[in-house]
């Protein structure tokens, strides 16, 4: 039972990872679109039973998202963190290039987002010339901020799982479980000797995040 001064403000509690952190497969989902964050994860789990223990109200912020993986959630690239693309959309319009531009880039920096961790940003244009005016087609990416970006002193707590993806998880379920359609012995011993060179190598560079 929390009693102290310190009860009367929330607990705050920062879910990190790929889909076994965003709860991929629990249902109940909300936020991003792609990330597959349910209200049902393990992270929620814990912060039941710690609101239950505690008597205490928890506040929970998942920016785990499915497909995760060390480089686009803790890894920091020439300096900088490094963001992910979960989605793309195609905006076309005709007129004078320049014209046709700004209202491309205007309309996608002012695409709607459900989660303060989502945004989205201009990719790449591309010019169909057709006579006096051209045809402007921009993809329009949508983004997830890097994960690290979110973790500052505001949480007592941060969950992460984080590692799978990376280390081919699906492969080594695929190649490994006997009587599966892709399975081979051969195969297996790659992909898991490969999996062991992951973790010796990236270990560090988890290490440093810890």
């Amino acid at each position: 039972m929390c009693c102290s001064l310190e009860c009367a403000y929330p607990y705050r509690i920062l879910i990190l990872g790929d889909s076994y952190a965003a709860g991929n497969g629990a249902g109940n989902d909300y936020g991003v679109e792609g990330c597959s964050r349910s209200r049902d994860t393990w992270g929620e789990l814990v912060r039941r039973r710690i609101a239950v223990s505690q008597n205490r109200f928890i506040e929970v912020t998942n920016h785990a998202c499915i497909g995760g993986v060390l480089s686009s959630s803790v890894q920091v690239k020439n300096g900088l963190l490094v963001d992910r693309r979960v989605g793309t959309r195609r905006l076309s319009r005709p007129g004078f290039q320049s014209d046709a531009e700004s209202e491309i880039r205007r309309e996608c920096s002012a695409m709607t987002v459900v989660e303060p961790d989502e945004y989205y940003k201009l990719d790449r244009l591309t010019t169909t010339v057709g006579g006096i005016l051209s045809t402007l087609t921009g993809d329009c990416g949508r983004y997830v901020t890097s994960q690290m970006a979110s973790v500052n002193d505001h949480y007592d707590l941060v969950l992460l799982t984080l590692g799978g993806n990376d280390a081919r998880f699906a492969t080594i379920g695929a190649q490994c479980l006997a009587g599966f359609e892709y399975s081979d012995a051969d195969s297996c011993a790659a992909a898991l000797d490969a999996a062991d060179g992951f973790v010796s190598d990236e270990q560090s560079t988890v290490t440093r995040f810890a």
